[in-house]
């Protein structure tokens, strides 16, 4: 079901492989246990009113966070590129565009240590959790779309 509703807005959506969006279903069960979709939300509630929302929404922000594996960092060493590239662009007409920055990889060693390499370009990450990818690049989301290409064939 919800592989149907990301299909059916696939031309809309920009692929960005280092990125993810949450979206909340809204799914009704009928008493023949028939899923009926309500609706989708774009930014679904973590409000935790629950026992059931805190059980269900912590375990979802822990794996979101573990998914996202977020940088370890020195604060004090942010703190210090950033006053002095700060200080660097009052003085001058200096600019951060990586291309020309001379400094941007010692600048990131300092930060981020040498023992840090953050995920390329496209490249899964380690855990996904309870998490399952559905699209792009994945079978079951190919086999949609040529359907729906199929089906919706424009001439």
């Amino acid at each position: 079901m919800m592989m149907l509703e990301v299909v059916h807005v696939d031309d809309k959506m920009v692929y960005q492989p280092c990125c993810f969006e949450m979206f909340g279903y809204d799914i009704l069960i009928d008493s023949d246990l028939k899923p009926w979709l309500l609706e989708v939300n774009a930014s679904p509630s973590l409000g935790r009113e629950t026992r059931l929302d805190v059980r269900v929404k912590n375990a979802m922000i822990a794996d979101i966070i573990r998914l996202l594996d977020p940088a370890p960092y020195d604060r004090a060493a942010l703190a210090r590129v950033l006053k002095r590239r700060l200080g660097k662009m009052a003085k001058s007409k200096f600019s951060f565009q990586a291309k020309n920055d001379n400094d941007l990889e010692s600048d990131l060693r300092e930060i981020l240590g040498d023992n840090y390499y953050p995920r390329r370009y496209g490249e899964m990450p380690a855990y996904l959790g309870n998490y399952d990818m559905l699209c792009p690049h994945t079978k079951c989301y190919e086999r949609i779309l040529k359907l729906k290409k199929k089906m919706f064939k424009t001439s």
